[in-house]
C-alpha cells in the first residue's frame, strides 16, 4: 500500500515498527490532515506522532508543543515495546503532568511514550543557543544514547548546569531507562580549531 503522508503542513522525520504497527513522527504546521486525521497545532510548529496499522489506516494521532517551533527527529523503541522520542522545542512544552521551558530559542529532549502514544516522563537539555537531540539508539539493557548538538558552553541538563569544553559542537548524551542523564561528552567542535 502507500498513502500521501506529505502534506505542506505535515513533515514526516522518521518511522518505527512495533507490534506491527507503524509509527511516523515529524511535525505539523497550522492545521494538518492525514485520512481524514485533523491535528491543529498549539503554536508555529509541534512535535507530531501517527499510529498506523499494517494497511496504513490511522490508528492514533497526537500533536505536543507550546507557542513556538517544536519537532520529533527521532523514535526507537527498546526490547519491551516502550517507545521514545527525541527532538526540539522552543518555549515550552506539555509533557504527561510537566512542562518545560527552553533557554532561549531550542532545546533538546528525550521522551517516553505509553501505549496509547501519550507522555510518560522527559527529559531535556540546552543552552541559551540552538540546541537538539537529533538521533537516537537503545541497547539490550534498555540505555538510550542520544546525539545532538549545541549551541553553547554553559549546557544544562535537566536543570544541572554542565560546562562543555566547545562551543556549537555536537555531542553524545547516555541516559537511563527512566531519562535520568548518566554521562554526557562533547564529540565534535564546529568552530575554529587553530
Amino acid at each position: 500500500w502507500s498513502s500521501d503522508v506529505c502534506s505542506s503542513d505535515l513533515f514526516i522525520c522518521d518511522a518505527e515498527i512495533v507490534n506491527n504497527n507503524l509509527f511516523l513522527v515529524g511535525g505539523i504546521q497550522g492545521t494538518a490532515t492525514y485520512q481524514g486525521n485533523t491535528l491543529i497545532s498549539n503554536g508555529s510548529t509541534d512535535m507530531c506522532i501517527l499510529k498506523l496499522d499494517t494497511s496504513g489506516a490511522v490508528l492514533n494521532k497526537k500533536n505536543f508543543g507550546g507557542s513556538g517551533e517544536d519537532f520529533i527527529y527521532d523514535i526507537e523503541t527498546d526490547n519491551s515495546g516502550n517507545l521514545f522520542v527525541c527532538g526540539a522545542y522552543s518555549a515550552s512544552f506539555l509533557a504527561g503532568s510537566a512542562t518545560f521551558f527552553s533557554h532561549a530559542y531550542l532545546d533538546g529532549f528525550l521522551m517516553k511514550l505509553d501505549s496509547s502514544i501519550s507522555p510518560v516522563w522527559a527529559a531535556t537539555a540546552g543552552s541559551l543557543y540552538n540546541d537538539a537531540f537529533r538521533g537516537m539508539a537503545i541497547d539490550s539493557s534498555g540505555v538510550i544514547y542520544i546525539t545532538g548538538h549545541d549551541g553553547g558552553y554553559s549546557f544544562s541538563i535537566d536543570g544541572s548546569s554542565v560546562i562543555l569544553p566547545n562551543d556549537e559542537s555536537s555531542f553524545l548524551l547516555k541516559y537511563s531507562s527512566t531519562g535520568i542523564c548518566l554521562k554526557g561528552v562533547d564529540i565534535l567542535y564546529w568552530g575554529n580549531t587553530t
